[in-house]
């Protein structure tokens, strides 16, 4: 079954979904570099004064954007809220079940 657009005020559901599309871009170009970097981790170790792995993504993530994310501070917090609201409706709203929690139940 295909999602369907969330209504929004004023319309927004195109746009809001372009926010989405675009979010889950990122977290996923994000996700398989933390993965990379928790499986070096994990074959050949970490020194014990590093940086934790959540510092690290923050830094490079950060370097990276820095030179191509041309914007006033405003739409920056604003940017952020965003994002903030949307992981918190994610944390709130969307369940992920492992199947093995109901071995009898018919999933297909």
């Amino acid at each position: 079954m295909e999602p369907q657009p969330h209504p929004t005020p004023d319309g927004q559901s195109a746009v809001l979904d372009e926010l989405v599309s675009e979010l889950l871009i990122c977290s996923g170009a994000i996700h398989h570099m933390v993965s990379g970097m928790i499986d070096y981790e994990m074959t050949y170790g970490s020194p014990p004064d590093a940086p934790s792995l959540a510092q690290n993504v923050q830094t490079l993530v950060s370097a990276a954007a820095e030179p191509r994310v041309l914007r006033s501070k405003r739409d920056l917090h604003v940017a952020a809220a965003i994002l903030r609201e949307i992981t918190a409706a994610v944390r709130e709203d969307i369940y992920v079940v492992n199947p093995d929690v109901f071995p009898d139940a018919d999933l297909n």
